[in-house]
């Protein structure tokens, strides 16, 4: 069995925090996040299989 990716995962790896990490994920608040972060987020998101509860 794999471990599920959390929040917390992709923000260690995007060396972020984890509400910016939830925030992009939700689309929040996106203007105060910089586009080179949220397409990190996003990309590390899809690439390691993130799933939304």
């Amino acid at each position: 069995m794999t471990k599920k990716i959390t929040q917390k995962d992709i923000a260690k790896k995007a060396g972020v925090s984890v509400s910016t990490v939830s925030s992009v994920l939700r689309g929040n608040n996106l203007r105060y996040i910089s586009k080179n972060t949220i397409e990190k987020v996003n990309s590390l998101a899809k690439r390691l299989g993130y799933e939304k509860k």
